[in-house]
């Protein structure tokens, strides 16, 4: 090696003493070691800084890559949700209007029970009063033979068929023995023949 003072070459396996200058050379020798050795470790440092340099540009690129398809696929599921958000809001509005006419239906239910019921007892009631009327008003003919009815107010043909026949289903006979070709329009004071009642007015 050569001597850093006096520049003269040293065999070094004769000894680390400079034979011109008389400088021991282990503590250059020692530096001279730690230098090489902090060049290496230098250069392996800056190999590993590379490296990492390169995995971090590629985990960033992956993460990049990954993080956009992410982002593609959290955008598709928003839009999703977004839509089947839409749909709930359609089926609740759909649902409250059923619900709705529903409680309108039961409301008109019940008017159309109450104006039944009460036509039922005015029905009652009319026939009550007719059935009095025609006791007191009515003439008792034999059971066997025809006899002519004049229709009053409130009368129908079933009315009559209760009357005469005890059955009101035998109206149907009337309209036959009548000729009648309407049975819905009887007024009154029109003549009907009751052939052979089986029962008194």
């Amino acid at each position: 090696m050569e001597c850093p003072v006096c520049k003269n070459e040293v065999n070094t396996e004769e000894g680390l003493l400079c034979p011109e200058c008389m400088t021991d050379l282990e503590i250059f020798e020692s530096i001279s070691c730690s230098e090489r050795r902090s060049r290496r470790l230098r250069w392996w440092a800056t190999i590993l800084t590379v490296i990492i340099v390169l995995l971090l540009a590629l985990a960033s690129a992956a993460y990049f890559f990954i993080l956009k398809d992410q982002v593609s696929k959290n955008t598709e599921h928003e839009a999703l949700i977004q839509e089947q958000s839409l749909a709930l809001q359609r089926l609740e509005t759909e649902n409250q209007r059923l619900s709705q006419a529903m409680l309108e239906m039961g409301s008109v239910k019940d008017s159309l029970e109450k104006i039944i019921q009460t036509q039922q007892a005015q029905v009652t009631a009319q026939s009550t009063d007719r059935e009095k009327t025609a006791k007191n008003n009515t003439t008792v003919q034999p059971a066997s033979t025809d006899i002519i009815h004049i229709v009053k107010p409130g009368e129908s043909l079933q009315s009559l068929a209760l009357r005469y026949y005890g059955d009101k289903y035998q109206y149907l006979r009337i309209i036959k023995d009548n000729g009648l070709k309407n049975p819905d329009h009887i007024w009154v004071g029109q003549k009907l023949k009751i052939v052979k009642p089986t029962r008194k007015p």
